[in-house]
């Protein structure tokens, strides 16, 4: 809509030379799209930023170690070498599966795509960190042990965590958690992450958590070599 003129109640009527033009979405739809289209485009950005530290960052990996070949590469190959590993260690949405897209119309659960990238990115985390290991090469190496231990640590350090805050907040002792592993969980859960509880009565509860850490079936896999070689 258009008027030729503001009424403000300061100096009463304010004349324009040319109407001035109000647009107002067609409805609140229009306006909600409008905001969240605004929203996903800041996110993208700051997504964006992310990963062109990351692959300056393994570009600057790969170009030292370029150094050390006896048959140096291209800067091209060195760049696409990068891409790829950022697009596998990082999340990267356009990837998810069919089947995993499809889930978001369940009525319940959440993050599907989220989940899916992330045993994704953790696979290829730690297949690249082990290649890298096996190359030979100095540079890669020494990137290759970085990026294993910074992502068994989160993993491993992180579960532990929290089993170690529910067992100080609720009193459980040691030998009570390992007459519950011995006895009460199933196989699978042996070296889960578990959270534990007391109900009104002082008795023990569990919880297996590690269903919630879209990391857990390759961390654990970790966690159970070291637990025997520990134990």
């Amino acid at each position: 809509f258009a008027f030729d003129y503001v009424e403000s109640q300061f100096d009463g009527d304010i004349d324009f030379d040319k109407s001035v033009t109000c647009k107002i979405p067609g409805d609140k739809g229009d306006l909600i799209k409008n905001v969240t289209n605004r929203i996903s485009k800041v996110y993208m950005a700051e997504d964006d930023l992310w990963r062109i530290a990351a692959f300056e960052k393994e570009l600057a990996v790969l170009k030292k170690a370029n150094k050390l070949n006896t048959n140096p590469k291209t800067i091209a190959q060195l760049e696409k070498e990068a891409a790829t590993i950022i697009r596998n260690t990082m999340p990267t949405y356009d990837l998810v599966p069919e089947g995993f897209q499809q889930l978001r119309g369940l009525p319940f659960g959440n993050f599907y795509s989220f989940h899916a990238e992330r045993w994704r990115n953790s696979y290829h985390s730690l297949t690249q960190g082990i290649k890298e290991v096996r190359s030979g090469n100095a540079e890669l190496v020494e990137r290759g042990y970085q990026r294993l231990a910074s992502h068994i640590a989160i993993g491993y350090a992180g579960a532990e965590g929290v089993n170690q805050f529910s067992k100080y907040a609720f009193g459980v002792s040691d030998e009570e958690e390992k007459a519950i592993k011995d006895l009460a969980l199933p196989y699978w859960s042996k070296n889960s992450t578990i959270g534990y509880q007391r109900d009104k009565d002082g008795n023990v509860q569990w919880v297996d958590l590690s269903y919630t850490d879209p990391q857990a079936p390759i961390i654990d896999v970790f966690k159970n070599g070291l637990d025997e070689f520990l134990n």
